[in-house]
């Protein structure tokens, strides 16, 4: 925690560690991905694995959005939708856990929450920037390489 010149408490949350992660749990679901395609008889954790990474990647995605374009004071309608992605996903994630089974229903879950917070993320973009609201350009690209 930081103190600037007029005794303010400057939150320590850097948005570059949730982009971080977001990168290390992608890395992580396409390598998983890899190894079950190339060795089938993993086949028991790795699917599991490969979803609580997805889940985990689209939360912190999420949260990186949200922390960049402080949607929080700038769109407060979509900090809320993204809140509710955030809840369903964890609620997900503790199905996933509880009931095992049934994992193959969970894949077309994850993978829709996970596009559903690529299109939010665009649709804010594209609502800030009708608002004359100056975005960094690079995060404009990130999210244009993402989604290609």
């Amino acid at each position: 925690m930081l103190i600037d010149r007029e005794r303010k408490i400057i939150s320590n949350a850097d948005p570059n560690l949730e982009l971080l992660m977001v990168i290390i749990l992608l890395g992580t679901r396409l390598k998983l991905f890899r190894i079950n395609t190339v060795n089938p008889r993993v086949k028991n954790n790795i699917p599991k694995i490969v979803l609580i990474s997805g889940a985990c990647s689209t939360v912190f995605l999420g949260f990186y959005a949200n922390s960049f374009l402080e949607l929080k004071t700038r769109l407060k309608s979509f900090w809320y939708a993204f809140n509710g992605i955030y809840s369903i996903v964890g609620l997900l994630f503790i199905g996933l856990l509880v009931s095992p089974g049934s994992i193959f229903i969970y894949y077309p879950l994850f993978n829709g929450f996970g596009l559903l917070t690529i299109l939010m993320i665009i649709i804010s973009i594209i609502i800030l920037s009708i608002r004359k609201v100056k975005i960094d350009s690079f995060f404009i690209l990130g999210i244009l390489f993402l989604t290609l």
